[in-house]
């Protein structure tokens, strides 16, 4: 079974998601200020967007957990095009917002995360929500947001560090 798919424990999860956070951290020291603030190849995202953006994804996943939680029905992208449109909306939201405020929005809200996640039973998290949880189970929806999606993110960063971006 690949990562997408085999089930995940809470403990795993949890690992997943502090690995992932502690390997983007240790990326992001070994950049300097210029680096995170340069834009990306032909304009665009910066670094310092792309925390941005992670940090948005993360902050909506725990957002749709609690409403899950609380019995509730949450509202996420229902396409590839709305996921763009919130990608774009959260760049208009974030793009002129300094360095030091990113990353102390980042560490916060991923301190959330690890506290959604330790709040979840491990019933919670392998209950398939499908008729509003589009992610499938309760930890898939997490580890996409709160682990891979930082590993896709940092694999592109060093891929355009690699090439001299």
């Amino acid at each position: 079974m690949s990562e997408l798919t085999r089930p995940i424990r809470k403990a795993e999860l949890l690992n997943q998601v502090e690995t992932e956070w502690k390997n983007m951290e240790e990326l992001l020291a070994s950049l300097s200020p210029e680096q995170i603030i340069q834009l990306g190849p032909d304009g665009g995202w910066s670094v310092k967007d792309i925390v941005a953006h992670l940090t948005a994804w993360e902050g909506r996943m725990i957002a749709w957990v609690k409403t899950i939680q609380q019995g509730g029905r949450p509202s996420g992208p229902k396409n590839w095009d709305e996921i763009h449109h919130w990608n774009s909306e959260t760049h208009v939201q974030t793009k002129d917002m300094d360095l030091p405020m990113i990353f102390d929005q980042s560490r916060k809200t991923h301190q959330m995360v690890i506290e959604t996640i330790k709040s979840l039973s491990e019933e919670q998290l392998q209950t398939g929500y499908t008729k509003y949880w589009p992610k499938g189970q309760l930890w898939h929806g997490i580890a996409v947001d709160g682990a891979w999606h930082f590993k896709e993110h940092r694999e592109e960063i060093l891929k355009r560090l690699q090439e001299g971006h």
